[in-house]
């Protein structure tokens, strides 16, 4: 576990802290020509979102309050500079003579989202290149003995690491702090290494992440593992829900006590399986694969949700995240890690949280676990029918998914079927190698067969659960009426996705009869 010398941490608190001003909704307040004092103009940006103060302003004005109660010299701080364009805040400190330009998380206003994407896989996106842009035309108003540091929380972590790294003033920076910053992208930071700078520069970089930050653990990382430092999650004490939970790990405000950063831990089972997960797509899926990946998640993160994508993006990482999670030493810390969360959590003390470890109990199982085996054996010759894991569904629906991206390039590379760009580049690179093809239909036919096992699974596990609670029901006076209705609620989800997966097996099972008769005919009058 890396710790930092108090000195580290005074910096590293005003950094975030510096940060935090722009994490405020409404915080782009007029500072005029001549700036504002960092109390006026929190006094500011607290009368203008008075009328409806949400639970992220509230902490954020709790800790600045303790700040300014605290600290006398801390008021003393200039705001000389807002940006709203770039989500930009500087500060400037006259008792040290320090510049900080802080950079906030993502926008989705400013399709920040989508650039996310870009700055993962491709590299230079214009989010970043505007942020080194600005740097460039504030730092040049600094004085030349000026210190300058550089910090921002998730996606701003990631512009102030950018800004260090490729902004043309980039010389003056002094320090940067990253708050849940994610990566680069393997372009950008090939592109580094030709710098004459660049050990220099990556040196100043320090990354600062909450114990079970997901986003930080993204992207191709410049810094040795001596310059990131984890901290304590501060939310672990509240009573909020699991999704809440999920979300404030990537809370700027909650790596906060007081207002002091929280005091340093090892990293989480969750940022620890989430960094694993990254190594392995980064690794093994194509560039095209990757870009596709990053660029639909990052869309479902934006509310813009294409299910063909998705559906195709999930079978192109299962085989992988079922590697993860049940072949290594994270994935394992994950699963010990879950049933801990949920039971310390006080909304999940209801059915719905009884339910929730039932089903994390059976995300855990592995296909080779000795006790899924002999629970296999009984579950055969109880119901006649085969019990599947996780891993096994995983590894089903990634090959159905490759057989159902081959029939749509299939498809218009003999038909013309489809309209979808990406199938029309793929499938002319196909029809440039080989005149004329011919496909297996068999695959397309073991592609239906296991969607339709896949199914029958389902039906499988709400009859298995329907028993218990029937069991459950006839041995106790009453059962809770929370997890009968988490249940209830729950199966409506299993079934519609049962009938789904048997309607495209059912299609699966056409398109291959269609295809074969096509190929008859073809042979018949000659090549298609």
């Amino acid at each position: 576990m890396n710790a930092m010398t108090e000195e580290q941490r005074k910096a590293a608190t005003d950094a975030a802290l510096a940060e935090l001003l722009t994490e405020m909704d409404n915080w782009d307040v007029d500072v005029g020509p001549n700036g504002m004092s960092i109390e006026a103009y929190i006094n500011e940006a607290h009368k203008a979102n008075e009328d409806q103060i949400s639970d992220k302003n509230q902490r954020i004005l709790e800790i600045f309050a303790a700040k300014l109660d605290s600290d006398q010299d801390f008021k003393r701080i200039q705001i000389v500079d807002i940006d709203k364009r770039n989500g930009a805040v500087t500060s400037y400190n006259p008792d040290t003579n320090t510049y900080t330009v802080s950079f906030c998380g993502t926008r989705a206003e400013y399709a920040e989202w989508e650039d996310n994407a870009i700055g993962l896989s491709e590299g230079s996106s214009l989010a970043q290149r505007n942020a080194a842009a600005y740097f460039d035309l504030i730092s040049s108003k600094f004085g030349n003995n000026a210190n300058v540091i550089v910090s921002g929380h998730s996606k701003g972590g990631n512009k102030a690491m950018y800004v260090t790294m490729f902004s043309q003033n980039r010389d003056k920076i002094d320090q940067c702090y990253a708050l849940d910053g994610q990566s680069f992208a393997k372009n950008d930071v090939t592109k580094m290494k030709t710098h004459s700078d660049y050990d220099q520069q990556r040196s100043k970089i320090v990354l600062i992440a909450g114990e079970n930050d997901y986003v930080s653990q993204l992207g191709e990382r410049i810094i040795s593992d001596e310059q990131i430092f984890y901290v304590r999650d501060s939310h672990r004490a509240g009573n909020e829900g699991l999704m809440d939970a999920f979300q404030n790990d990537h809370s700027v405000q909650y790596m906060f006590f007081d207002s002091d950063l929280a005091y340093e831990t090892k990293q989480g089972p969750l940022g620890g399986v989430i960094r694993e997960l990254y190594e392995t797509l980064s690794d093994k899926l194509s560039e095209g694969e990757f870009h596709m990946v990053c660029r639909v998640l990052m869309n479902v993160m934006d509310g813009n949700l294409n299910k063909e994508e998705l559906l195709i993006v999930i079978g192109i990482i299962a085989p992988h995240v079922s590697d993860v999670l049940y072949n290594t030493e994270a994935g394992q810390s994950f699963f010990e890690y879950l049933p801990v969360t949920l039971v310390s959590n006080e909304e999940m003390q209801n059915g719905a949280g009884k339910l929730a470890m039932i089903l994390t109990w059976y995300l855990s199982l592995s296909s080779d676990s000795r006790i899924v085996q002999a629970f296999q054996a009984v579950f055969k010759v109880v119901t006649g029918a085969d019990f599947v894991t996780v891993d096994m569904i995983l590894e089903t629906y990634a090959k159905a998914i490759k057989v159902y991206i081959a029939v749509k390039d299939y498809l218009y590379v003999k038909f013309r079927v489809g309209a979808d760009s990406r199938y029309h580049k793929t499938a002319d690179l196909y029809a440039a190698q080989s005149g004329y093809m011919k496909y297996n239909t068999d695959e397309i036919k073991l592609a239906a067969e296991r969607l339709n096992t896949a199914a029958e699974n389902i039906d499988y596990i709400c009859n298995g659960f329907n028993f218990a609670f029937y069991l459950e029901k006839e041995s106790k006076e009453s059962l809770e009426s929370g997890i009968l209705n988490a249940w209830e609620s729950g199966k409506k989800h299993l079934n519609n996705s049962s009938q789904k997966l048997r309607q495209v097996s059912t299609a699966l099972s056409e398109i291959a009869e269609k295809l074969e008769n096509a190929e008859v005919t073809a042979e018949k009058y000659g090549r298609m």
